[in-house]
């Protein structure tokens, strides 16, 4: 007889077995489930090693001839034979019926039985998988308390991300906000219905929409960071700088589970750097006046040194020069080439400063 996949496991599990050559009834064999098939008269034809070793059997016993409903005290017994019974034969199956079974020692467990009816040749099967209560109590037990710490685990999350000064927030793989911290929903007066809408259309200003939006769409595509200046919306509709930082959280083959982001506030460091440019650019304007008045002294002094100075000098040159040729002793003579040479020496320097000045401007 052809066994089915077992009653309560999941097809992918046994097409895992298949593909790596592992038969059914090894498949029954190792499963935590116990497994059996048995004529509607009881008579056992398969029992699973993981049952064996519930009822106590050794694993070399001949278990087909034997009886299901002898694992059975007399009340389940005959609560199996009334009940059970007639319900698989109207409906072929019956799933989670509590039964208590009895092992080799006379010791009792509870268990919930699941089971389907399979007709083969014009005879009735029962194809029965068997769970310990124990059992599903302590993975139930153990699912909770996994749950429990998860939830704390959550809950501390948030009021890590509730104490801090950042506006933190996360985004979806569709792209809209799943949560926010509570200091993002005040300052934004954002609320529950607003976490649905695209974020960057609801607090980005119009003039840095599409510097973000461009930016975010390389970062969200591309599983890249992004950090960026931008002007948003606060509570009182007045827009003010922000840091936007957004980071991918990547799962073990790559892919994008959810972003992580903050929005830093960066509006006082950017009013005093603007007020920097503005005395920067007041401070300039004020230097290109006093050069501008500057130069107009400049060309004064030097309209004054060229005209008014070098004049007598000319003058004085012009004088020297005449007496050089008058009879006059030597010792006058060197005296008078003296002066000739400070006279020319002192219009060369006045004919370069004028020269200069009217270079500069």
């Amino acid at each position: 007889m052809k066994l089915p996949p077992p009653v309560v496991m999941n097809k992918s599990v046994y097409n895992l077995a298949a593909s790596t050559g592992i038969g059914l009834e090894e498949l029954y064999g190792r499963c935590p489930v116990g497994h059996v098939v048995f004529k509607f008269d009881g008579s056992i034809l398969f029992c699973s090693n993981t049952l064996c070793s519930w009822l106590e059997l050794p694993a070399d016993e001949d278990i087909p001839g034997k009886n299901f409903f002898n694992i059975l005290p007399k009340s389940g017994k005959l609560y199996f034979q009334m009940f059970v019974l007639p319900l698989l034969e109207m409906q072929s199956k019956v799933s989670e019926i509590s039964l208590e079974v009895e092992t080799s020692s006379k010791v009792k467990f509870s268990c919930l039985l699941y089971a389907n009816t399979i007709v083969e040749n014009n005879e009735s099967y029962v194809y029965a998988s068997l769970i310990k209560i124990s059992d599903r109590k302590k993975f139930e037990a153990q699912l909770i308390r996994e749950k429990q710490i998860a939830d704390e685990g959550k809950k501390r999350l948030e009021f890590l991300a509730n104490s801090v000064s950042n506006l933190l927030f996360t985004v979806g793989q569709n792209g809209t906000i799943s949560f926010a911290n509570e200091r993002f929903y005040e300052y934004f007066n954002f609320t529950t219905d607003d976490l649905e809408q695209a974020f960057l259309q609801r607090l980005v200003h119009p003039q840095d929409f599409d510097l973000v939006a461009n930016n975010w769409s390389a970062s969200f595509y591309g599983l890249k960071p992004l950090n960026i200046e931008a002007r948003l919306v606060n509570a009182q509709g007045s827009y003010e700088w922000f840091i936007i930082d957004i980071v991918p959280y990547l799962d073990e083959t790559g892919k994008a589970v959810v972003w992580f982001g903050s929005c830093t506030n960066i509006n006082q460091q950017k009013e005093k750097q603007q007020r920097l440019v503005n005395n920067l650019n007041q401070n300039l304007s004020v230097a290109s006046e006093t050069i501008a008045k500057n130069e107009k002294s400049f060309r004064e002094i030097a309209f004054y040194q060229s005209h008014v100075v070098r004049l007598p000098l000319v003058n004085i040159l012009g004088i020297t020069q005449l007496l050089a040729e008058m009879e006059i002793s030597d010792e006058c003579k060197e005296l008078f080439d003296l002066l000739i040479e400070s006279t020319q020496q002192l219009d060369d320097t006045i004919q370069k400063i004028v020269s200069e000045t009217y270079t500069a401007e």
